[in-house]
C-alpha cells in the first residue's frame, strides 16, 4: 500500500509540475554559471544566516525556526518511509533511538512554535505587505505542517505507551502519559498517527507545485544564479533576440522565469516600493505573481498591456529597492526594463516621455536645454569651477 500511494503521489507531483518544467526547459539561455564559489557564498549567507530575512526580526526568527526544524524532522520522514518500504532499514545504528530521537522531539516543539508565530503574524498582526498574497495557500500549508508534526509526536508517544524506550523523548513521553490517561490503546494510536503522518507528507508534496511554497526547493538555486554584475547595470539585449524588448513570457530567459516560480509572496518588495507607497499602479509583488500565474496557466492574454498594464510599467522609478529587499534575489527591474523596451519599440509611450527621449537624443538631456546652459549655476558660486572637458578634476558635479 505504501509503495502504491508513494509512487502515485510522486507521479501526481510530477504531473502538476509539468508546465513549469516545460517553460524552463524551452526558455532562452542565460549565462549564470560563472564564479561558482561566490555564488555558493551568497547562498550560504542568504539561507544559512538568513541575512535579509532577519531585517524583519519576527519573520526572520519564525522562518529560521521552521527552516532548521524542517531539516531535523526530515529524519522522521526518512524513518517513516524507509522502515516500511525497505525492511530492516533503521536509523538506530547512527543514533535514531538516542540523540536523533531527542533532536526530533525538541525540534518538533520548535517547529510548532515557529508555526504559531507565523499564524500570529499573518492573522493577528496582518502586515500591510501581505496584501494581495494568498491567505488560503498559507492556511493549507499551516494545516499540513501541523498534521505532520503532531502526528509524529503522537506516533512516538504511542510507541512509548506500547513499551518502547522513552528516555530520549521527553515530549513524546508526556504524550504517552496523556494517551494512558485517556485509556487510548497503543497499537491503533500508533497506526492511525503513522498513516496521518504519511498522508500529510504526501499531500504536502502534491500540493507544493501549485503553491508559493515552491520556494522551499527553488530559493537556493534562484539565489545561486543571481546576477553578479554591478547593481544598476541595465540588462543587455541578447544577440539572438529579434527585438530589443520582451512581449511574451516565453522571451524571458530561464533565470527570469525561475524568478517567477521562486516568489514567496512575502511582500518585502512591495513594502519598500516608492511607487506603491505613493499610490501609483505598481506593486512589485503583484507584478511577479501576475506573470507567474500567466506562466502557470499558459494564458493567451498578451503580456504587455494584458497581464501587465502599461501604466504599471511606467510607474516604476527604477530605484531597485525591490531587488535589494527580496530574500530570494528575484530580479524585478530587468523584467520591467525589457517590457518597457517593447513599449518604446512599439511607440507606446506617454507624451511627456516622448519629449524627454527626443530631448535626450537631440541635446543630451531630458529637459531640452542647450549644453552651454549646464554650468550656468556655477557662475554665482564666487570661486572658479574647473571644466572637466578641458582639465583634470578630482570631483565631478
Amino acid at each position: 500500500i505504501l509503495w502504491t500511494v508513494t509512487l502515485a503521489a510522486a507521479a501526481l507531483t510530477a504531473w502538476r509540475s509539468r508546465r513549469y518544467i516545460a517553460a524552463l526547459a524551452q526558455a532562452p539561455g542565460a549565462s549564470r554559471f560563472d564564479q561558482p564559489w561566490r555564488r555558493l557564498e551568497g547562498v550560504a549567507i542568504a539561507i544559512g544566516l538568513h541575512r535579509k530575512m532577519l531585517r524583519k526580526p519576527l519573520s526572520g526568527v519564525l522562518h529560521a525556526l521552521i527552516f532548521v526544524s524542517f531539516f531535523v524532522l526530515f529524519t522522521v520522514t526518512v524513518e517513516a518511509f524507509g522502515s516500511r518500504l525497505f525492511p530492516g532499514f533503521s536509523l538506530a545504528p547512527v543514533g535514531g533511538d538516542s540523540w536523533i530521537a531527542l533532536l526530533q522531539d525538541l525540534f518538533a516543539v520548535l517547529m510548532l512554535l515557529g508555526l504559531g508565530l507565523a499564524v500570529y503574524q499573518r492573522y493577528i498582526l496582518k502586515p500591510a505587505r501581505f496584501r494581495g498574497s494568498s491567505g488560503t495557500d498559507a492556511a493549507i500549508i499551516y494545516v499540513l505542517i501541523l498534521l505532520i508534526v503532531s502526528s509524529l509526536l503522537i506516533e512516538a508517544g504511542a510507541r512509548i505507551l506500547g513499551g518502547a524506550d522513552g528516555s530520549w523523548r521527553p515530549v513524546a513521553s508526556l504524550i504517552a502519559d496523556l494517551l494512558r490517561a485517556l485509556s487510548f490503546p497503543a497499537d491503533p494510536a500508533e497506526r492511525i498517527a503513522y498513516w496521518v503522518h504519511i498522508g500529510a507528507i504526501l499531500a504536502f508534496l502534491i500540493y507544493i507545485p501549485g503553491s508559493k511554497h515552491r520556494h522551499m526547493f527553488l530559493a537556493a538555486p534562484n539565489i545561486y544564479f543571481r546576477n553578479l554584475e554591478a547593481a544598476g547595470t541595465a540588462p543587455a539585449v541578447p544577440p539572438d533576440r529579434e527585438s530589443p524588448g520582451v512581449a511574451s513570457l516565453a522571451q524571458f530567459d530561464w533565470k527570469q522565469q525561475l524568478d517567477l516560480l521562486s516568489c514567496t509572496e512575502c511582500g518585502r518588495c512591495q513594502a519598500v516600493c516608492p511607487a506603491y507607497a505613493s499610490g501609483l499602479p505598481l506593486s512589485p509583488k503583484m507584478l511577479i505573481t501576475d506573470m507567474r500565474d500567466a506562466l502557470a496557466n499558459d494564458a493567451s492574454t498578451p503580456l504587455v498591456g494584458g497581464v501587465i498594464a502599461e501604466e504599471t510599467l511606467w510607474a516604476c522609478t527604477t530605484c531597485r529597492a525591490c531587488m535589494e529587499a527580496c530574500p530570494v534575489e528575484i530580479e524585478h527591474l530587468p523584467k520591467i526594463n525589457d517590457m518597457r523596451r517593447h513599449l518604446v519599440d512599439e511607440g507606446h509611450v506617454s507624451p511627456m516621455l516622448q519629449d524627454a527621449l527626443s530631448n535626450l537624443t537631440r541635446l543630451g538631456n531630458s529637459m531640452g536645454k542647450p549644453s552651454k546652459m549646464r554650468a550656468r549655476w556655477t557662475k554665482e558660486l564666487g570661486f572658479p569651477v574647473k571644466d572637466a572637458r578641458s582639465e583634470p578634476v578630482d570631483v565631478l558635479w
